[in-house]
């Protein structure tokens, strides 16, 4: 441990996955670098004492800019699969929505439309 053979050091300058936890980006690939080193020292990989990984997953849930609902029909307005609608009211045109324009919502939000 004092005198170590192989030193990797990896720096991910903005990456492009949502995701963005060290171990997500970085560590499978400081994983395979390892790998390949300990293979090129001819160390071989001890099968019969590897410790048991543990697998958990933080992934970001993906944010949706709102779009601007007002003065459209119900007709108008795209079915998505990664937000709710919920209409209030029984006119023709949407005259006021929750969350704003522009607002980030989370994938599974609702957005809330008022028809008049």
């Amino acid at each position: 441990m004092n005198d170590p053979e192989i030193l990797c050091y990896l720096a991910i300058d903005k990456p492009q996955n949502c995701v963005q936890y060290g171990g997500t980006v970085a560590a499978p690939l400081v994983g395979e670098i390892m790998e390949q080193s300990l293979t090129y020292l001819g160390i071989e990989r001890d099968y019969e004492n590897q410790i048991e990984k543990n697998l958990r997953w933080f992934l970001d849930t993906p944010t949706y800019k709102v779009d601007n609902y007002i003065g459209k029909t119900k007709k108008e307005i795209k079915n998505t699969s990664f937000y709710n609608y919920v209409y209030y009211g029984d006119g023709d045109k949407v005259i006021y929505q929750s969350p704003d324009q522009c607002e980030k919502i989370k994938e599974g939000d609702t957005i809330m439309l008022y028809m008049g």
